[in-house]
């Protein structure tokens, strides 16, 4: 009989890495670990100057539902086909952010990102397969688009900087 999941991950890419300011109000808390990671995709840039992820849905494992338990538990079975993949050429580096597997641990972060299930924001929470730096691969929830709002740019290179 197999464990049940103590912990989920989370792939932050932009605002929600623990080094930029927003993390503090923002980022999901407690860390129980954090490692440089690849992830499928583009970064586009919004108006608002902020970044978002937009990644093919062929990519995407699940998209969050209200039932948080019974979704990471199948992000965790829909990944084990895609274990074997690697990293694409389109892909983006970021952080994987352990945290703990509980009701609210994303609640800061959807709330930041204005996710609702259901809702209308521009972010929406799916579960997509990132790469560890040594290429061992890692299911984790993003923030993102499958296409980006029309005023979006095309973000060059394969992670976001802030600019003063």
């Amino acid at each position: 009989m197999s464990q049940a999941p103590e912990s989920q991950f989370l792939f932050a890419y932009g605002t929600l890495r623990p080094d930029e300011p927003e993390y503090q109000l923002h980022g999901p808390k407690p860390i129980l670990s954090r490692s440089r990671c690849r992830a499928p995709g583009r970064l586009y840039l919004l108006e608002e100057g902020y970044p978002i992820l937009a990644i093919q849905s062929s990519s995407l494992l699940l998209e969050a539902s209200s039932d948080w338990l019974r979704d990471w538990k199948q992000v965790l079975i829909n990944s084990r086909p895609f274990e074997t993949q690697k990293p694409s050429s389109d892909s983006i580096v970021g952080e994987l952010l352990e945290v703990p597997l509980a009701a609210d641990s994303l609640s800061a972060p959807d709330a930041w990102e204005g996710f609702e299930i259901g809702g209308k924001s521009a972010y929406r929470r799916f579960a997509i397969m990132t790469f560890r730096e040594d290429g061992a691969p890692a299911p984790a929830w993003a923030y993102g688009c499958e296409r980006p709002p029309a005023s979006a740019t095309l973000l060059m290179g394969d992670q976001w900087e802030r600019t003063p």
